[in-house]
């Protein structure tokens, strides 16, 4: 995947990086290879990465049985993603600065 850089303008492949901040603090990261600006793409600690797992296995269950199953099931993935983007945002204001 190419991107363009908001700095220098050039365009440059996308190649993802991974830095350990601390204590599990995991942020995923590429730069543009002219200028080194630094785009974080995402920043997780262990609550975070346990919260994306437990979406998944929801996720990859089997149909379910019920119309009411079915309701569960979407508000607890709903209630998942809103709680791992805001942890995720937390993260990365933290971790990252204001990008």
């Amino acid at each position: 995947m190419n991107a363009n850089c908001d700095k220098c303008g050039r365009s440059f492949a996308v190649v993802p990086q991974e830095k350990t901040h601390r204590k599990g603090i995991i942020e995923t990261y590429f730069a543009c290879p002219f200028c080194r600006r630094h785009y974080s793409a995402s920043v997780t600690n262990h609550r975070v990465r346990k919260l994306i797992d437990e979406l998944k296995t929801l996720r990859l269950a089997g149909p379910p049985t019920s119309a009411k199953a079915l309701e569960l099931r979407e508000r607890k993935a709903t209630r998942l993603k809103t709680e791992i983007d805001a942890k995720m945002a937390e993260l990365k204001r933290r971790y990252c600065g204001d990008e």
